[in-house]
């Protein structure tokens, strides 16, 4: 029979041994009345990147459950930013980098959401910095400062004294203990991170200071870290679908290309245009009325600053050899300011491109190629300052001793954030243009454009250029309306329709959780050698508010043109290596903080405008996307670990009651859109209890070999956005969200 010791029953038969050891030799010694000389040993301490591996290797191979290690030596090793960009080097373990830097992590191909990511074992929050994020329960990896962390270990299979929530797997992060550094510890790394698509980059500073007193039983540790680091994205995009039916019948009553005739205001007088879709483009058109197109093909363009100030202190007491008292404190505050270009022809606008088809080619049921006569085309700028900022405090308690061991834990982690401000603008141009998607990588080509100060009513007359309105900023025009045609007088409150100019948002979220929790352990001398039990209650509450306008912009006074905001080209090398791309990689950008200067200023209101105020009830979006959820969790568990000859491993069970509150606005009048005056609060609560049995089984088959196997029921809760009133609709994916009710 062989059963596994514990650490500190080893440590007791080491020191009982050298004991024996001792007395042998002192009976051995020559009888002059002398012993042999006693010496003190010191312990033996592994340092340095072997031992860490060692480390890493030892604790995996030493696991009752599947689990990949990955010590500091690792995390800090360049060029990864971030704990989840070092820990790719797992099997198993992938992360997104949908902004070059990687921030969610997937375990065994599951969603990041179906994860959970543990600071020192329990929930740290996280809020979302991006507009369009849902906040959920994935983790923001690049929050983490490497320098915090000891060690990272990925579960692959869970334990019944690990919190639940995961079907990947779950990441704990260790950070370091005072009491494990020596005497005194300064350390500080300082790194340059260069972006050849940037052309140029940015450093990052760490600071740790740890200390220890003489006795071993009191230690602290304070560390700073100062990143920065710029992003940029360059991508070829398109928004949404348009089918052959709306080219040949129009969309909401609007114009089609095969009967309905336009005005070209760029002669004089105006001249009546016949139908666009003529002779075998009408023939093409009528016979593939299914086919599907892109809706637009946009050149898009992100640049973001990304600047990170981590604080964190921890406090180790051991008043006695058998008691540790430890307390973690965590600061981030971050910023991911971005701005967003897309510049991109609307060749599927209802209103203004519908009725501009020349030509199609049709291949499969997909409209691979299109030319369009003045169709739209649009530059969208968005500007977004957005923030993040998170605090974690943690104490836990722990006994340890010979025969059991108790600890008691308890904190709280809170997170606000997202887009304090967004502020959009949009300028619009017409154009001549062909796509080309028959080749895989989209391609653009202009050949003549219009300027834009003009609608078909109110200028009679809108010079005509050739080539791209790409190069040309003063060809784009914020939407100044149009005046009542049956007025001719300057344009006035009465007889003026706005146009829309952009919109101001903002979307602040927040995440907190609050937790507590006891366990208690008991060690035996059987093939069951260590039972545990535990308690644990976690109160969350997450939730986001939405508030905007849009902007009413009046012609002669907010049709600003693009050429007023500094244009310049963009970098040589934007949209290198996406191969023939057309025109769409010879365009100008503008600087995207003095539009938001001017739209914020409010210069670009009209005599009798003022300045609007952002609501959440301006919008139905804006009232489906302000929502809270609670969320408290009642968990027990039991767990038995066993090891007998060279089989090991652990079985239990953990039982979880769940109570959620949703809470949310709905409109309570039969009125679209819904007026402000109509909404109501909602709330709908629920509560459901789970039984989450697992098993681990590991066989040491040799002594460099070891089978691992494990069977186990899990569960995995939507994300809060999913758990909201909020209700969005992916007609291409065939995806919604929320996804449950």
């Amino acid at each position: 029979m062989k059963h596994r010791k514990t650490v500190l029953s080893a440590a007791i038969v080491t020191c009982l041994g050298f004991a024996a050891h001792a007395q042998a030799q002192e009976a051995a010694a020559p009888a002059t009345g002398t012993t042999a000389d006693a010496s003190e040993l010191d312990r033996v301490v592994v340092v340095g990147i072997r031992g860490s591996l060692k480390q890493a290797i030892d604790t995996k191979r030493d696991a009752d459950a599947i689990i990949d290690v990955v010590t500091a030596e690792d995390v800090g090793k360049f060029p990864a930013t971030n704990v989840a960009e070092a820990i790719t080097i797992i099997p198993g373990v992938t992360i997104d980098k949908a902004f070059g830097q990687g921030e969610k992590v997937s375990i065994l191909g599951t969603d990041p959401a179906l994860n959970r990511t543990l600071l020192n074992g329990q929930t740290i929050a996280s809020a979302d910095w991006f507009i369009t994020d849902q906040p959920g329960r994935t983790f923001n990896y690049s929050l983490l400062a490497p320098q915090l962390v000891s060690k990272v270990e990925v579960y692959k299979s869970p334990e019944a004294q690990i919190d639940e929530g995961s079907i990947g797997g779950t990441v704990i992060v260790s950070t370091r203990k005072p009491l494990d550094l020596e005497k005194t510890t300064i350390s500080g790394s300082a790194s340059y991170l260069y972006n050849d698509r940037i052309e140029g980059g940015d450093p990052s500073l760490s600071a740790l200071l740890g200390w220890k007193n003489d006795a071993d039983t009191f230690g602290v540790i304070v560390s700073a870290q100062r990143s920065k680091e710029r992003i940029r994205r360059d991508g070829i995009e398109s928004y949404g679908t348009v089918t052959g039916d709306h080219y040949a019948s129009g969309r909401e009553g609007s114009s089609n290309s095969l009967t309905s005739t336009t005005t070209d205001w760029s002669t004089d007088p105006p001249t009546t245009m016949p139908p666009s879709c003529v002779g075998s483009c009408a023939d093409t058109l009528r016979a593939n009325l299914g086919a599907v197109g892109p809706n637009s093909i946009s050149a898009h363009y992100f640049q973001q600053e990304r600047d990170r100030d981590t604080l964190s202190m921890a406090l180790q007491f051991k008043p006695h050899e058998k008691l540790d008292i430890e307390f973690n404190a965590l600061d981030v505050k971050a910023g991911y300011d971005n701005i967003s270009h897309s510049m991109f022809a609307f060749n599927g606008n209802t209103w203004n491109s519908l009725s501009k088809l020349t030509d199609l080619t049709v291949d499969g049921g997909v409209i691979t190629r299109a030319s369009f006569r003045n169709a739209l085309t649009v530059y969208d700028l968005i500007n977004r300052q957005a923030t993040v900022d998170t605090d974690s405090y943690d104490l836990k308690a722990t006994w340890n001793d010979e025969r059991w061991f108790a600890s008691a834990h308890a904190g709280t982690s809170e997170a606000t954030g997202g887009t304090g401000r967004q502020v959009f603008g949009e300028f619009l141009n017409l154009a001549s243009y062909s796509y080309d998607i028959s080749g895989g990588t989209p391609s653009l080509t202009f050949s003549g454009y219009q300027t834009l100060p003009t609608t078909e009513i109110a200028a009679h007359m809108a010079p005509a250029f050739s080539g791209s309105p790409f190069n040309d900023p003063s060809a784009y025009r914020m939407d100044g309306g149009y005046p009542n045609p049956w007025h001719t007088n300057p344009p006035s409150q009465t007889n003026w329709a706005p146009g829309w100019g952009g919109n101001i948002v903002t979307k602040p979220t927040r995440d907190e959780e609050k937790y507590v929790q006891a366990d208690f352990g008991i060690r035996l001398d059987s093939p069951i050698y260590q039972l545990r039990f535990g308690v644990k209650r976690r109160e969350h509450e997450t939730g986001q508010s939405m508030a905007g306008v849009s902007l009413a912009s009046i012609r002669g006074y907010g049709d600003a043109t693009a050429e007023q905001f500094d244009p310049r080209p963009l970098p040589s090398n934007y949209l290198s290596g996406f191969g023939n791309v057309g025109d769409l990689n010879r365009r100008f950008t503008i600087d995207g903080w003095a539009l938001a200067d001017y739209i914020l200023s409010g210069d670009w209101l009209a005599p009798w405008q003022t300045m609007p105020t952002p609501s959440t009830f301006a919008d139905p979006s804006f009232a489906a996307n302000t929502w809270t959820v609670t969320e408290d969790v009642t968990a027990a568990y039991v767990q038995a670990d066993y090891s007998w000859d060279r089989l090991r491993g652990n079985v239990g069970v953990r039982f979880v009651q769940t109570e959620s509150d949703s809470m949310g606005w709905a409109c309570a009048v039969n009125v679209s859109p819904c007026p402000a005056t109509g909404y109501e609060q909602t709330s709908v609560k629920k509560k459901y209890n789970n039984v989450l049995p697992n098993v681990n089984v590991v066989f040491d088959a040799t002594d460099s070999l070891v089978l691992r196997g494990s069977a186990a029921k899990v569960i995995s809760r939507p994300n809060y956005g999913d758990m909201s009133s909020y209700l969005w609709l992916g007609d291409q994916t065939l995806t919604e969200s929320p996804r449950v009710s």
